[in-house]
Parts: C-alpha cells; structure tokens; sequence
C-alpha cells in the first residue's frame, strides 16, 4: 500500500506549487468533506491512495533479511570451505559444513524474528484509536486508518491522531508538551490547527483531518531524526566489522603460509586448499553473530515486556555504552503540572492565603475540563478557605482571551456583597489599579525576580464594591512546573553509574536554571539556535532533537540499578575473549575440527541467558584491553597444547619416553625389553588425544572468560551449564569410542587413561588460565586508578566495573592459525 509521506494530496497539476500553496491546497481538498464525514467507499479508497497514518518505517523483506544470515566474513568462509570438500567428493564433510552453516543462519534469524514479533506485538497493543464520523455516525476506529478529509472527534484527554483543523464550536486548550516542551496548554479555536501528538486538556470539538503518517507536523520531525540515524552505522555494527575484519586479515594471511607449507609437503592442491579452509573457518568466529543476535534478541524480548519498544536490536548495546543522556525537560524531569509557589503580596491587607482565595475567585470553577491555571489555583487554596469559597456565586465571568491577557470575575458572597476579581498578566492587571503609581515599581520589580528565576507570574486585583468601584492590586502568585518527585534520586542513581544527564528544553534560559538547581543539575545552560532548515519547531524541543534515538518509550525511573539494558549486554561480553582464545592448537581432520565448532556453537548460544551481574557504569569498548586479555587467554591453552603436543610425537615416533604410560598404549611384550615396560601412542590417537584437549579446553576457557574473578565467584546459569555437560561429555564419548577415518589424518578412539590424563591436564592449565587472568585485571586495574589520578596514560582505560565487555573476539586468531601452522611444521619435522 502506497505511503503517505511526500505525496500530495492532488494531482500532478498540483506539483509545481511551491510547498506553502502546496499545503493549503491539501487544507482545502480535506477541509471540503460534508458535514456527516466520508464515505467507507471514500475512505477506502483514499486509504488506498495515502497509505496507513503511520510514521514511515523500513519496511524490512523477510527473505533477504533470513539470506543476510548467509552472507558475510564468517558464513563465506562456511560456504568455501563447503564448495572445496564438494569438489573432493568429501561428502561426510560436506553434510557437516552444510550443517553447521543453516544451524548457524535460521538459530540467528529466528532468535531476531522473535524478538522483533514480541516488540511488535506490545507496539498493536499499545496502537492508539480514534472517533470517527463516517456516513454521519460516529465509531471507534484505529487512528492508522484515518484518511484527509475524516471528520474525528477531540474531547478530554484524548491525543490528537493526525494534524486537523477545528470545526465551529467552543474553544479547546491542547497540551503541546511533547512537540514544543510548553508546559501550559494553548487555546486552539475554529480554523485553527491541532497537531498529532497533541493532548486535548479541556472542551470537546469536531476537526477534518488534513495530514497523515510522514506529512503531519510530528511525521516531518520524526523523518528528519530517522534520516540522520540512518545515516550513522551504531556502533556495535562498528566493532564487529573491525574486529571480523581484523581476525578475517590475520587469519588468511597466517592460512597463506600454511597452504604453502601443506602444498610443499607433497598434498595435491585440493586436499591442500580443504585443509587450509577448514582451518579458517575453525579460526574465524563463526558463532559471534549469531551469539551477538540471541543476546541482544533476549534484552528485547525482556524490554517488551517492561512496555519499551526497540526500534532495532542494537539499540541495547548503544544504551549500555551511553555515558551522556539527554533528556527532555517538560513531563521527563518535570511532572508537566504547574503548581503554586509562594506569592508576592503588594496590599498589606492581602495575606497570602487571601491573594490565593482571590485568585480562585478569578477562575472559572469547573468539576472537569477547567482551564490548567485555573484548576491550580483553586486547588491550592487552603483548606479553611474553601467553605467562604463555595459561599461565592458567580454572576458574570470573562475568560482569558489572547488579547485581554487576564481573566474577571464578578462574585457576590453570602451576604449579598458584591466584588470583581480580575487575574492575568502582571503588567496588564497594574495599569488597570487605581494604586498603579504607589506599588507599580514594587510589582515590576517582583514580577522581573520571578522571570529571573524561570517562575510564570499573574497578577491579581480586586475592586470590592459595585461597577464603579476601583481596581487595586493585591500581589503577584508564581507558578512554576515542579520536578517530579524521583527525579532527583533517579538522578542521583544515573550518576551513580557513571551517566551524566543533560537537559535539553525549548523553554527559557531562566526556566532551565531554575530547574536544574531544583534537580541539582549544573546550572550552566548553553542558548542553541538550531537551523531552520534542518529542523523543525518540534526538533527545537528536548529529546525530538536528539537525532539517533532507537528507544521509542525509556522513561529516566526506568533506569534502575544500572539499567536493565545491562543485565543482556554483559551477557554476551564472555563470548569474544572466549572465542578469540579457543582454537589455537592441532592441525587435526576437517570432521575433528568442525565437530569441535558445533559444540563450541551450542555453549555459546547459551550465554544469552548466562547469569551476570549489572555493570555498575556505562560499557566502553576497549579494543586494546580486549587483545590483551584475548592473547592472555589463549596463550595458556596454546602453550598447554604445544607442550602435550611433544609429549605425544615422542610417544608416537618410538621414543618411549617415561611419561607415556599417562596416556599411551603399553608396548606389546614381544617388542618390550625384559627389565622394563614400554608405552607409546599411535599417530591417530595422538590426534584424537589432541583433539580432545583442545574441546575441552575451549569449554573451559568460556568459564575463565565469563568472570573477572574467580571462574567460581559467579554460578553458570542452568542453560550454560547443561549445555557445558553435554558439550564435554560428547567429546570425551567420541574421544574414547569413535574412530573417524581420513585419508590424511585419521584419528582413533583413545584409552580411559588417556581421556581421564587430557582431563587432568585441561584443568591443571585451566587453573594458571584463570590465575593470569585475574592478574591482568588487576594490573588494569590499578593502571585505571592511577589514570584518575592523573598519571600518564596513553588512553582512557574503561570503567573497573566493565567486566566481560570485550570478551568477544581477540581471541580466536591466536590459536588455529598460528599455532598449527607451528604445530604443523613441527609435526611433519618429526
């Protein structure tokens, strides 16, 4: 269905009018429908024609969205590595390859779906509705149905669902609050025009719509803020590319010389190339979109639930990185209430509550819909006075007008007596009072204090006799919107965690100083005048400015202990060191090493709903922290693994050396020597061996990852910690029962002993791998505080608290490729 936005109301004729005619033209084409509305025919039609009232949105389609799972750094390594053992006629492995790349791709798109239909889903209930008068009888109807021309009924409280203009009748007062940040409502007449957003606050009146979707006021606004977005990759997209990028460049460039070594040895070129692949699919993170995806698809998941709509997924991970939050002033930080603060009395005969009673009496006393000052200041007027209030009758009442600029009323009290009432604009209420030249400086000079100091003002007179009696002034009442109540703790809480919130508002500077003193906020408040031609008089106002934005609805007390957000981002953090630090070890057979992959895959996706603990300030990515701890992590296992690497070619190449009895086959009696028994390992155990250790190892090193201290200082979740089990119990069963043939690298079942000595030896290393870990991050640490306390560093190091937040790539390069290119060499040496 075509969209609205852009297109104008009529024909082509119309289009070389300049936007200004433009627009009235399409006034006065929605403006001409009947008094008793369109037709459904009509309706439905021009719904065909405009579009569904909706901002407009990427519409995404399904089928390339589930194909980009398929493409990119990673998945073309898979489909290489496929195409090459498809060639060989490898078809064992080629059923592998296949495997593991649609595992990997639907887990991903399906994972994102469902996180996209739960937001979805919250968006239907959440859509608004409207009253709509078609074939001349009101119904309710979804407000992204409407159509220029519908004629929609306004009354109290309901939120204006397209831009309109007002029929005849009486005049409504319209809360603009989340277009232009104005606290008090406006007075919007016939022929007037009421945007979307709006807030109807009192009377009840008929208006045509005019505008819908991308062409109301709000709709340009919200296009203008997407354009930009959109025009900026988030910075997780960021991080991931140059980090694929970076493994993908180390990785091809180290694969390079292994093809060399592999071709030169005697391997046909084929057999060479499906080695040389397989290796650069195990060294590069196959798993680390689709571990990045479930993470962030169960933050959505849980935001939905807390009626927070995503525009897209990793919108998570930018929030949990926000260091600076800018926040709208009027109904954010504020309650969008005004309420009375204490008066300014001029007549010494006026107390203060008695300046408030008059005041009172100066409004128009209605059960619902009064006008907002007015609804304030009988509100406040206290509690002893009330009784005399209800004493008053009304007998002639004058409403505030945009030119009168006050408001009078004529009272008559219990006993008869008559008196007027008048309150308004402080300059416009003194020069009616006889007294003006007596108090006039005292007043001005009250009235320019409260403006100082961001406060509204009215004045307040009164003329107590009949028609001839004179005006004198009685004071000056303030208003002011107060924060709202958790506003200062909340703040309080951001700060706590390391954010630092600034407000931006379309009110006056006063205004601004006025409230950030109140919600100890810096009173520094720095003017901006934005260019028109950009952005629009709602762009002008707080957070419709901030170009960028990805969460629909995030109020600042929903920011509680750290933010929920980080509860889902530290979740993946243990992925990229984990997996930069897993595969550095073996050249061992293409099934070996993709086996390995799809086990590793199913722990991971685990970490999604891994148990974590709140960071307590904003996650910075740290590139350079996030290598470091990847090379720490995956030296130990890579030195573990070159170690047991001797220790096996020697068992294997007729040494018989003292150790071999840990895990070698004891030499049959016809070959031992009569003082002493002999052990050795065949060559296809030891590379069942090896890859045992390196599946094990690559568990364990996950565990290492997911803590900055201790491995046990925080327990698995159930998900991780089955999906551990099972990983580890596979590979020990395959280790000691199977036999996988391969024309190049056969690997045969090992012994109990064997498999029970690799355990041992994983976990021996396991603990120095958890030991040196600790001990970087003590180092950082302490470099981080120094940093604070101003002794030189080369960079802002990341806050203490952020644990696990570079946990995803580094490691992965520093084992496969570099460490079987070496153990290759060295193999094939022996």
């Amino acid at each position: 269905m075509p969209k609205s936005e852009g297109k104008p109301l009529l024909g082509d004729e119309e289009q070389a009018l300049s936007r200004e005619e433009q627009q009235e033209a399409d006034i006065r084409y929605a403006m001409a429908t009947p008094p008793e509305g369109l037709t459904e025919a009509e309706a439905a039609a021009r719904l065909e024609r405009f579009g569904l009232n909706l901002l407009e949105e990427v519409k995404r389609n399904e089928l390339l969205v589930f194909l980009s799972f398929f493409w990119g750094p990673m998945p073309v390594m898979i489909w290489l590595a496929t195409i090459v053992v498809a060639f060989e006629e490898d078809w064992d492995d080629f059923a592998v390859l296949l495997t593991l790349q649609m595992v990997n791709g639907v887990v991903g798109y399906f994972e994102e779906k469902s996180a996209g239909d739960a937001i979805e889903a919250l968006k239907q209930s959440l859509a608004p509705k409207a009253s709509v008068k078609r074939g001349n009888v009101f119904r309710s109807l979804e407000a992204k149905l409407l159509v220029p021309g519908d004629v929609v009924n306004l009354k109290l409280g309901d939120i204006v669902p397209a831009d309109c203009k007002l029929r005849e009748g009486k005049a409504l007062e319209v809360d603009q609050a989340a277009l232009t940040g104005e606290s008090l409502p406006v007075t919007r007449g016939a022929g007037d025009t009421v945007f979307m957003g709006s807030v109807i606050r009192r009377g009840e009146l008929e208006a045509v719509v005019c505008f819908t979707g991308g062409r109301t006021f709000f709709g340009r606004a919200a296009e203008m803020v997407n354009r930009a977005a959109g025009e900026q990759q988030g910075r997780f997209a960021k991080v991931m590319f140059q980090n694929t990028m970076l493994l993908f460049i180390l990785s091809v460039s180290l694969c390079t010389v292994i093809f060399v070594e592999v071709y030169d040895s005697g391997l046909d070129f084929l057999e060479s190339l499906s080695t040389v692949v397989v290796i650069l699919v195990a060294c590069i993170p196959i798993a680390m979109q689709i571990v990045s995806t479930t993470v962030m698809a169960v933050g959505g998941r849980s935001l939905a639930e807390k009626k927070a709509i995503l525009a897209r997924l990793s919108a998570i991970e930018e929030l949990a990185g926000m260091d600076i939050l800018c926040s709208d002033k009027t109904g954010t930080l504020t309650q969008n209430k005004l309420q009375l603060f204490d008066p300014v009395l001029i007549d010494p005969d006026v107390d203060a509550n008695e300046l408030v009673f008059l005041g009172a009496l100066a409004a128009k006393r209605m059960a619902s819909g009064a006008d907002a000052i007015d609804t304030v200041i009988v509100a406040s007027v206290a509690e002893k006075d009330r009784p005399r209030l209800e004493e008053y009758s009304e007998l002639e009442f004058t409403p505030f007008d945009p030119v009168l600029k006050r408001t009078e009323a004529r009272v008559a009290g219990a006993d008869g007596r008559e008196m007027r009432v008048t309150k308004g604009a402080t300059k416009v209420v003194l020069d009616l009072c006889s007294d003006k030249h007596a108090v006039g400086d005292a007043v001005m000079k009250a009235n320019d204090g409260l403006a100082s100091r961001g406060f509204r003002s009215l004045g307040v007179a009164v003329a107590r006799g009949g028609a001839t009696a004179e005006w004198r002034f009685a004071g000056v009442l303030s208003l002011f919107d107060p924060p709202r109540v958790d506003t200062k703790e909340t703040l309080e809480r951001a700060r706590g965690m390391g954010i630092t919130v600034k407000m931006v508002t379309g009110d006056q500077t006063a205004i601004a100083v006025e409230t950030s003193r109140a919600i100890s906020l810096s009173a520094k408040a720095t003017p901006l005048i934005l260019d028109m031609k950009e952005f629009s008089a709602a762009d002008a106002n707080g957070s419709q400015a901030i170009s960028g934005s990805y969460f629909s609805d995030c109020a600042l007390d929903d920011l509680d202990d750290g933010g929920g957000c980080h509860d889902y981002e530290e979740d993946g953090c243990a992925y990229p060191y984990y997996y930069d630090s897993a595969k550095y070890s073996f050249c061992i057979p293409v099934l070996g090493i993709v086996i390995i992959t799809i086990l590793n895959d199913g722990c991971m996706l685990t970490i999604a709903r891994d148990h974590v603990l709140p960071a307590a300030t904003p996650q910075n990515w740290d590139l350079n922290q996030l290598r470091i701890i990847a090379c720490v992590l995956g030296c130990v296992p890579l030195a573990s693994s070159l170690i047991l690497l001797y220790m096996g070619l020697s068992s294997a190449d007729g040494l018989y050396p003292p150790y071999a009895f840990l895990f070698g086959r004891k030499v049959p009696a016809a070959y031992q020597n009569a003082e002493d028994d002999r052990y050795y390992l065949p060559y296809p155990e030891l590379t069942m061996m090896m890859y045992l250790k390196i599946s094990i190892s690559d568990f364990l090193t996950l565990f290492a990852s997911r803590t900055r201290g201790p491995f046990w200082s925080r327990a698995p979740s159930l998900p991780l910690a089955a999906a551990f089990l099972v990983a580890t119990i596979t590979a020990t069963l395959i280790a000691a029962y199977a036999n996988l043939p391969d024309n190049t690298y056969p690997m045969d079942a090992i012994s109990s002993a064997a498999c029970a000595f690799v355990w041992f030896w994983n976990i021996g290393f396991f603990v120095v791998q958890d030991t040196a870990k600790i001990v970087l991050y003590k180092i950082f640490d302490h470099y981080n505080y120094a940093a604070e306390d101003g002794a030189a560093a080369p960079a802002k190091a990341p806050p203490a608290a952020a644990t696990g937040r570079g946990c995803v790539w580094a490691l992965e390069w520093q084992r496969t490729l570099w460490a079987t290119m070496v153990l290759e060499a060295v193999a094939r040496s022996w």
